[in-house]
């Protein structure tokens, strides 16, 4: 997500939404001192496909800060998770009373919005790994797919040791969309033979990427290796605030491991 920043955007900074979308409103404004701008947002639908929290309330406050309208569409009709020609209709509909003063856009937010929360460490021994570029983990069959873009990284089969029982994992990048489809497989386990357990390993969740949290993430009955896909964008933890560059490196520990 990044941080909230309305100037004097870094390059690192515009790899993440908050500062991205603060450049795109203020460079709409400077180029278009004379255009009324509008701010069209997809529904919020709390957990569903559709605008995730941090998102929606992200494009509230930057709409408020350069006094941008935010129109939030609401009960768009869809199949496989894409409008509808009824939903098409609905987004025109409720885009064009606002336009036309018949409807009002979305409240601003109140106050300001809250900074990052504290990171908390890691307690365990680090996971060892060997990276390997320009791979990912296709979720249904767990193999390592060959991706011609320096983005993607997997991990070669880890050994789980005996005795362990979870892994902790935080942040990793969890991707479903872009360069690898609905693809992604960010954490796979495997049996002795190598062969994948799917029904125990993170599966991709919602539309769009982000970097999560997983914490404490039982390993499934049977499962002796473990293999890890994330990428090497910079990215901000989605509950902590926290930027990580992922590239070639994950944040992974035996939590009964310690030393």
């Amino acid at each position: 997500m990044g941080d909230y920043i309305y100037e004097d955007w870094s390059a690192a900074d515009l790899r993440c939404f908050r500062p991205g979308f603060s450049k795109l409103l203020a460079s709409l404004k400077e180029n278009y001192p004379d255009a009324q701008i509008y701010n069209i947002s997809n529904e919020h639908t709390h957990g569903q496909p559709g605008l995730t929290d941090a998102v929606a309330t992200s494009i509230g406050y930057i709409c408020k800060h350069y006094q941008v309208p935010n129109i939030v569409l609401t009960d768009i009709a869809k199949s496989d998770m894409h409008p509808t020609v009824a939903g098409m209709r609905s987004i025109y509909e409720q885009v064009y009373a606002v336009l036309t003063g018949k409807a009002a856009p979305a409240p601003e937010p109140e106050g300001e919005p809250e900074g990052p929360k504290p990171v908390e460490p890691l307690v365990g021994k680090p996971i060892e790994y060997t990276p390997i570029n320009k791979c990912f983990i296709e979720y249904k069959t767990g193999a390592a797919v060959e991706y011609n873009d320096a983005a993607w990284w997997t991990t070669d089969y880890i050994t789980i040791p005996e005795g362990v029982t979870e892994l902790t994992v935080k942040p990793i990048t969890m991707f479903d969309g872009g360069s690898g489809g609905n693809q992604t497989c960010p954490v796979a386990f495997y049996d002795a033979d190598k062969g994948y357990i799917k029904e125990g390993s993170f599966k991709p969740q919602g539309v769009s990427s982000w970097a999560g949290d997983i914490v404490d993430w039982p390993i499934p009955e049977g499962a002796t290796y473990v293999r890890f896909c994330w990428t090497d964008y910079l990215y901000n933890h989605i509950e902590t605030g926290e930027q990580v560059d992922l590239g070639g490196k994950i944040n992974a520990v035996w939590p009964e491991l310690t030393e």
